[in-house]
């Protein structure tokens, strides 16, 4: 996960899939969503390293930082935006957003992400551009 300010700056270092800070949040989100929850939407089990519960340790320990993020991207999308200076994600990327993503119909839960409340805000643009793949393809 590459977190980016208003300016187009890094906001921290890169996060990759071994970075397993996110214990509390893991134990947060299993609490209050539920691990077969997050299975049943994702295929995935609840694990720390997914984007959505990184953004939570980052709320949680990074309040200053957090309040900067105007883009978060996977680290691919990060590198494809600085090619093109264009942002887009594909279906393939949403797994790594994890407990929020729906596998089957490839869109975001809308009851987990009002539930996490900050996604709109920091994510719009990855909304605005899966809404607009999905009518292309419907």
């Amino acid at each position: 996960m590459v977190m980016l300010d208003d300016k187009g700056q890094a906001i921290n270092k890169a996060y990759n899939l071994l970075d397993r800070r996110a214990k509390k949040e893991v134990d947060w989100v299993r609490d209050k969503i539920g691990e077969k929850k997050i299975f049943d939407l994702t295929g995935n089990r609840l694990e720390d390293h997914p984007i959505l519960v990184n953004l939570l340790w980052e709320r949680n320990n990074r309040p200053g930082s957090f309040k900067k993020i105007k883009k978060i991207y996977t680290i691919d999308s990060f590198i494809k935006y600085r090619l093109t200076g264009t942002s887009n994600i594909n279906h393939s990327q949403g797994a790594y957003y994890g407990i929020a993503y729906g596998i089957r119909d490839n869109v975001f839960d809308q009851e987990i992400l009002d539930y996490l409340d900050y996604f709109f805000y920091y994510m719009n643009f990855l909304l605005q551009y899966h809404y607009f793949l999905y009518l292309l393809i419907r």
